[in-house]
């Protein structure tokens, strides 16, 4: 299906994904990371235990590119242990999976892409066109 066709993104959630896009691509700090998992909570997403450190980690591993320390002792695998989605935007499930789909396509090409630098240029100008600042 779709998604385009069927539904469009609230303009309020758009705003946020385009400031979630925006902050995956400043360099990783805990700074980062909080605002981070404050923008996944202000987007409507709701966990069992609010794991803010999961919150943080979600979106890196789905829009940015694979890194090699993730996969380290199965880290990536003992962060998404550490809490459980109950509840998020329909907007925000398509666009995970179309990241995770665009991924899958550059990986067969040899390719670590990330979705939030390919994304980038709507999100700054949906930032811009609605006067929000990071």
């Amino acid at each position: 299906i779709d998604m385009g066709q069927c539904s469009s993104f609230d303009p309020a959630i758009k705003i946020h994904f385009a400031r979630l896009l925006s902050l995956l691509l400043e360099p990783c700090s805990p700074e980062v990371d909080v605002r981070v998992a404050e923008t996944m909570l202000n987007m409507g997403v709701r966990t069992e235990k609010t794991d803010r450190e999961f919150l943080a980690f979600l979106p890196r591993l789905v829009l940015c590119k694979l890194k090699g320390e993730w996969f380290k002792d199965d880290y990536w695998k003992v962060m998404l242990k550490r809490d459980r989605i109950v509840e998020q935007p329909v907007a925000l499930v398509m666009s995970f999976r179309v990241a995770n789909l665009l991924r899958g396509f550059g990986l067969a090409l040899l390719e670590n892409v990330s979705m939030a630098e390919a994304w980038r240029p709507w999100a700054e100008r949906c930032l811009e066109e609605s006067g929000e600042t990071m």
